[in-house]
Parts: C-alpha cells; structure tokens; sequence
C-alpha cells in the first residue's frame, strides 16, 4: 500500500536528491523562539537568511554573513534533541519554543505564461539543507506530495529516538498560485516546533510572522504549524474568491454590459467567441469552488485528528498531579481554541463556496441571455435570408416561363417570316410588302409578340398559382396537425390513454374498449368514419359497404 513508512518517518540521505537548489528572487527568513537564545520576551526573533550573491537583499533585517548564520543556527543547542549535546537532561521549559524556516519561492520556470517553479526547488544550500533535514526529523511523505503536485494534508503522531512527535504535513495544488508546503515536527517532552514553510512569498512571511505575534501563548503548542497552515489557507482562497468576483463584475459590467438597456449587440460583444469566453470563465469559478471544498476537507481532517489527541489528553490529565496537571488542562484549552478556530474558518469556507456558486449561476444566467441574443440575432438574419431567397424564387418563378417561351419561339420549328405581321397583326406577306408597291419596310416588332406575351403570362399565372396553393395547403396542414397533437393521449372523459392504449368508458370492462383512434366525436360518429379531406373542393367518391 501506498502509506507513510512507518518504521522510516522522517527523510533520509536519500530522499535529499530529491530537492534542488536554485536562486530566489528574494531571501528567506527564519523565525524562532526559544529559551535557549535568550528570547523571554513575546516577541519572535526574524533573521532574512539570503544564500543569492547575485542580488542584494532589500530586507533591513538581512545580515552581512549570512553563511555563518545559517553555520551558527544549524549548530545551535535549540535544534539538538534532549537527549544529545550540552543540554542534555535540561528542563522542559527552557526549551520550549519553536524554529520555521520560511523558504523563499525561487524563480519561476517561465515568465511569460508564468509556470511557477516546484516547490522542490529551494534557495538553500544543500549543505545546509541536509543539517535541517537531519535536526528537524521532517516527515518523509513530504516527499511524496510534492511529487504528486496535488493538495494534500496528514496529521501523524510518531515517535523520534528520544520523544514523542507530532508530525504535520500539508501541500496546496501546484495549479493554484501562492501555493505553499509545510512540513513539521513537535517535540511533545521538549514543547519544541521545528517547520519548514516551502514556497513562501513575501506576503505569506510577513502573514506567518504576525500570526506568531499575536498568539504567544501557542508558540509551544503540537498544532501551532497546524493553525498556520490554516490562517494562510483561508487568505489565500479568499484573495482567490474576490479576484474571481472582481474579474466577475468587470465582465458584466463592462465587457457585456448587461447593466444597460441602450447599448447595442455589436457594442456587447455578441459573438459565439465571447460565450466560450463566457464557458471558460466558469468552468474557473467550478474548479475554485472545488478548491475550496478540497481546504475545507483538509481542515475538517486536522480537526478529527486534534478531537482524537484532546480526548486521549483528558484521559491522561486524570493520571497527572500537581502542577503537571494544571499544564496539561492548559495545553487542552488552547487545544479547544485552536479546534473552535478552524470551526470559524470552516463557516467562513463555506460561505466562499456560496459566493462561487452564487457567481457560477449568474454566469450560467448571463451565457442563457448571452446565447439567446445570438439565437435572436442568427433568426433575424435567417428571416432576412429566407425573405430575400422568397423574393429571389418569386422572380425566378416569374422569369421561367418568360425565357421558356422565348426559348421556344427561337427554335426552328417557327418561322414567322413566311407569313409576317405587324404590330397591330396586319399581315404583310412572306417579304413584308403591304401594298402592290412592295416598297414598305419591314416592322420593328412582330406581331406575334402578343402570342409570346399572352403565352407566357398565362404560363407565370399557372406557377404563382400553383406556388400559392401548395403554400396554403401546406400551412392548412401544419395547423391540423397542431390540433390533433392536442388530444393525443385523451378519452372523451379527459384521462390520458397514451398514443396506443384502447379507451375504456368508466363502469365497463374491456371486452367494450373502443379501439385506438375510434372514438365517437361530437356528433355521435366514429372518428374513423368521418370522410376524408377533399382535395380541390371535390367530395371523394363514397365507399359502399358490402
């Protein structure tokens, strides 16, 4: 089966090949607090670690030798395990406290599209790295998330080779932007977290440091990497959300401008173009609906998983005396806290995923007018078609017989010249004398133009004649049919008997249904008795019974 090795939690030599190395565009930074450096007071110590030597950091807080920081951090008591080094056997409170490292998002792979980089690629040496690795005791399906790119969270309880742990790991889909990693482990005996935060943007940094401000009192809590995973989960899909409306409200606005009565089509836009633009659009709002219902999983998760140590908790406090017990209560109210936290976030997810349908369905309103427009705008131009393509078949009609005739009266088989007219049909004889002279000339039109004219007139007449009547007919037959749709299905008492079934009157058996289409109209008369529609006004001739 494909689950966590539990007999190898945490990454090994091997798995460092692979993580790469790569330059950021700007530096990391490492947030701690703990006893061991002197910190007492609330606030959190930020270092800016920069590894680049091709840029200069902007950071105030950035140190000049930042290789000899990172030496000083990697080897400091603070990331040693209670069972090693020159603090061994110290107490439990003057170790409490935390280590993340916020890795800066390196360069993407292309600009322009943006293909941000993985979150394997780090700008950390792998020297130094692999320190990290070995002091942090990081989860090894860490590994296996970023590989598959998709969303991913596990909350496991383990044991490292002096104390419990309680491991966190989370990985946001890579097709999404400001997508992180965490990667966790909580020294339970310590009260020491030590993070990894993949990916990380300036804007996450200055979030994930002021989380820590405000809430000193859950610095040594196992589930502190927990709730900043969710604080950062819920700002993201909610920047995500507002992009998505704001993107919204532009389009209806001023790209379709459906606010708006006075505007014409060709201003809208309208163009099959613009509604697979519109299609496209809401498949995004779908996919980001399905986002956050995946966040909203992934939190309803931890939560399970935090009920279940609360639970084992109370069971263990009874055991306990005095003063642990009061720490332990403690520690399982701000385990309450941080489960009514991720209830709040949960209801605010919720009423994201109603925003995006809420958007969803006004985009499916909008492409339903948008793609009635353009069937109103295909129709006019189809009737205006089908009234030039009349006009163009009525003149065809009319000029048919025309040239026909023509055509006809050019053949061989006349020759009016042996016996010519004028126009007024006087005859002229075969050369065109009228007289004994013989010096007439011969007429301009033929007399036989009006046989031409009145022989193609009649033949025009008999086709718009013929044109008109089968229209009507066809209209006639087209309204019948409507009528007889109508009644389908329905006895005389008004039930529905579907199209073959046999009518059976109410009170009989059905030795007396009447068959399919047989029954009596108002009349009294069978309906397959009635007579069949004449044609041409003329009855059809009746049919005797034998």
């Amino acid at each position: 089966m494909d689950w966590p090795d539990f007999e190898r939690p945490f990454l090994g030599d091997d798995d460092l090949k692979f993580f790469k190395r790569e330059e950021s565009i700007f530096s990391s930074k490492l947030l701690r607090h703990s006893s061991l450096h002197g910190l007492r007071d609330q606030r959190v110590d930020s270092v800016s670690l920069t590894l680049r030597t091709t840029l200069p950091t902007t950071l105030p807080t950035a140190i000049a030798d930042p290789e000899a920081e990172w030496q000083r951090w990697i080897e400091s008591p603070a990331l040693r395990s209670p069972a090693e080094g020159e603090h061994k056997g110290r107490e439990i409170t003057d170790q409490s406290g935390y280590h993340i490292l916020l890795s800066a998002r390196v360069r993407p792979e292309q600009e322009e599209p943006l293909i941000p980089s993985g979150l394997q690629y780090l700008p950390i040496e792998k020297r130094f790295f692999k320190k990290i690795v070995q002091r942090f005791k990081l989860h090894s399906v860490i590994r296996k998330a970023l590989q598959r790119k998709k969303s991913y969270s596990t909350c496991l309880s383990s044991q490292s080779d002096t104390e419990p742990v309680e491991l966190f790991t989370a990985v946001i889909n890579a097709n999404w932007k400001n997508n992180i990693a965490i990667s966790s482990t909580h020294f339970k005996t310590s009260h020491l977290t030590l993070a990894v935060i993949y990916g990380c943007s300036e804007l996450q940094m200055e979030r994930v440091e002021g989380l820590l401000n405000r809430s000193p009192e859950v610095r040594a809590h196992p589930f502190l990497m927990a709730g900043i995973f969710a604080e950062l989960q819920r700002d993201r899909v909610e920047a995500l959300v507002w992009d998505t409306e704001a993107e919204l409200d532009h389009m209806m606005k001023k790209d379709l401008k459906f606010h708006r009565v006075d505007v014409s089509d060709e201003s809208r836009g309208l163009n099959w173009k613009r509604s697979r633009g519109i299609s496209l659009f809401r498949g995004e709002i779908k996919k980001l609906e399905e986002e956050v219902r995946t966040v909203k999983a992934q939190l309803e998760k931890m939560v399970e998983h935090m009920e279940a140590v609360a639970e084992k908790e109370k069971a263990h406090i009874q055991t306990l005396q005095e003063p642990e017990r009061a720490s332990a209560k403690v520690m399982a109210e701000k385990t309450e806290r941080f489960v009514d936290r991720f209830g709040e976030i949960s209801a605010e997810l919720d009423s994201m995923m109603g925003r995006c349908r809420f958007a969803s369905e006004e985009l499916t309103f909008a492409r339903e007018v948008f793609m009635a427009e353009l069937a109103r705008k295909e129709a006019q131009n189809t009737s205006r078609q089908t009234r030039t393509s009349t006009v163009i078949g009525l003149v065809a009609m009319l000029y048919l017989p025309i040239t026909a005739m023509a055509t006809i009266f050019a053949t061989p088989v006349f020759d009016f010249k042996n016996d010519w007219q004028d126009i007024h049909l006087n005859r002229l004889g075969p050369s065109g004398d009228g007289g004994p002279s013989g010096d007439r000339p011969m007429p301009v039109v033929s007399g036989y133009f009006w046989w031409y004219f009145l022989s193609s007139s009649l033949l025009s007449f008999v086709t718009l004649a013929f044109w008109w009547f089968e229209t009507k007919r066809g209209e006639k037959a087209g309204g019948a049919g409507d009528d007889n749709s109508e009644g389908v299905g329905q006895n005389p008492n008004g039930q529905g008997t579907g199209s073959g079934a046999p009518v059976v009157p109410q009170g009989g058996s059905l030795s007396e249904a009447t068959p399919p289409g047989s029954e009596k109209n108002s009349g009294g008369a069978p309906r397959w008795s009635r007579k069949p529609k004449s044609w041409f006004g003329m009855s059809p001739k009746p049919v005797l019974p034998k």
